[in-house]
This record gives structure tokens, C-alpha cells and sequence, in this order.
């Protein structure tokens, strides 16, 4: 839904929530206290009835904004795990391959070389954009042609390849599981409930009524703070794009540490 703040830094973006939702509440702030000063607040106990509201609705919608903050940040964490253990995984298979016989060791060497730097220089930047890249894809289906050639005839082989398909099919299962979350995110009927739920907090509190400087404060409080948090879900929502993402520093480490020829 907010797909355009990743072509952005994140600073900009973050003062840019902040400040369009503490003015825009400023300015429905000024429209209707008129209007809800001439409806509601010639009555007794006026305040008081507004502030239980304003208790009980910041309870509900504070849990649900809450749950969502904690499930995106578990779901960035776990992303950046899952970075971690698919280039683990990778530098294991590179061990184990080094161990199978001449020709093919050179080969498969070679081709998992080949798709490290693919994924790192054109996987990532892909990914950024919210596309599923598919060169990587392309070089494991190259490394796996090779890898089902070599056809070992003595014991010690025969382990080295067992062991070397047994992390190649861990090495695709994680990459699959990192692909999925290239374009997975928050539910759009999820983030409607949010914003509106964010709009009526702060409509609740234009509905008190108190000397006009501390109204502002109040108001301005609210919405810098729910349009901060709401800035924050957005840009964790999505692991692999903009700044604030899952890097391939992890694959980086591999590739430089152990695979990189020199």
C-alpha cells in the first residue's frame, strides 16, 4: 500500500509522516472545535465522558497497534536470520564441494562462485525494488545439472556427496523461504483497520474541550507519535527494501572469506 516511501531515504520519510500527520490534525484540530464546542460541550461532565472514551479505545487499539509492531519486527528479525543461515548454509556446500573429485569439483566450485556474486549484485538490489529475482534461481539450477553429474565410485566420495546434496537442498529450501518474503507484508484490510483506528484517536481528542494552546499540544503529541509508529511498521513491513532492510552483508562475509579467488 505505501510502496513509494522505499524510494526514499528513511530520515525523510520518518519527518515527513510526522509532520503531515501533526499538521493535518492541527488543521481538523481548528475545523471542528467550533463545531464540537457548539454540539457537545453545553452539557454537564462533557470532558469526562469524552476521556472514559478516549481510555477505553486507546486500550483496544493500542493492543492491535502493539501486536502489529511486535509481529512486523519478529518478521524482520527472523528475515535477517534467515539471511544468516542461508549464506551459513551456502559457505557449508562450498566445504563439502571442495571435497568431491576433479573434474567436477572445479565446475561446481566454480558455479557456486557464480551464484554468490549473483546474488549479491543482482538478487539484493533486485529484492529492493520488491521484485522476486530469478538470476540466482538460474545458477542453482546450474550447479544442481553439475552437481547430479558426478557420480562417485569410492567411499570417501560417496560421503562428500551425500553431504554436499544434503546442504544443497537446505541452501534451496531457505532461499525459497527468503523469496517468499520479497513481496509478503501486512494484509491491505489490516492496514485500513490501522489508519482508521490512528483517525479516530485522534478525532476523539478534538472532542475535548480545554483552553485552545493545550488542545494543540495535545493534538500535535498524539498524531507525531501514531504517525512515527505507523511510519516504523510500514518501513519494517518489508524486510528486503528500502534502508532499513535484511542486507546481504552475511553473504558478503562468504563470498569475500571463502569463496572470492585471489
Amino acid at each position: 500500500m505505501f510502496f513509494w516511501i522505499y524510494e526514499y531515504p528513511t530520515w525523510v520519510m520518518g519527518l515527513l509522516f510526522a509532520v503531515v500527520a501533526t499538521l493535518g490534525s492541527l488543521a481538523g484540530m481548528f475545523l471542528v472545535r467550533p463545531m464540537f464546542h457548539k454540539w457537545i460541550h453545553g452539557r454537564d461532565k462533557t470532558n469526562e465522558m469524552v476521556s472514559l472514551n478516549i481510555a477505553s479505545f486507546s486500550v483496544f487499539y493500542g493492543i492491535l497497534l502493539g501486536l502489529v509492531a511486535v509481529g512486523v519486527y519478529a518478521n524482520y528479525a527472523a528475515a535477517s536470520d534467515l539471511v544468516e543461515r542461508e549464506a551459513s548454509t551456502l559457505a557449508a556446500l562450498y566445504s563439502d564441494t571442495g571435497a568431491l573429485p576433479e573434474p567436477q569439483r572445479t565446475r561446481l566450485l566454480t558455479d557456486l562462485r557464480e551464484y554468490a556474486k549473483e546474488t549479491i549484485e543482482h538478487d539484493w538490489p533486485t529484492q529492493a525494488l520488491g521484485r522476486v529475482p530469478s538470476g540466482g534461481t538460474d545458477r542453482i539450477d546450474i550447479f544442481q545439472k553439475d552437481l547430479l553429474a558426478v557420480h562417485p565410485t569410492v567411499k570417501v566420495d560417496e560421503i562428500a556427496y551425500a553431504e554436499a546434496a544434503g546442504q544443497f537442498e537446505k541452501l534451496v529450501e531457505l532461499r525459497s523461504n527468503r523469496l517468499v518474503k520479497v513481496t509478503t507484508g501486512i494484509p491491505n484490510l489490516l492496514w485500513s483497520v490501522l489508519l482508521i483506528g490512528a483517525a479516530c484517536s485522534i478525532g476523539i481528542i478534538w472532542m475535548l474541550d480545554m483552553q485552545v494552546n493545550v488542545h494543540a499540544i495535545l493534538t500535535a503529541v498524539l498524531s507525531m507519535f501514531l504517525g512515527l509508529v505507523i511510519f516504523l511498521i510500514i518501513d519494517m513491513d518489508k524486510p528486503f527494501r528500502g534502508q532499513v532492510l535484511a542486507g546481504s552483508d552475511a553473504y558478503e562475509l562468504v563470498y569475500n572469506g571463502l569463496m572470492k579467488v585471489r
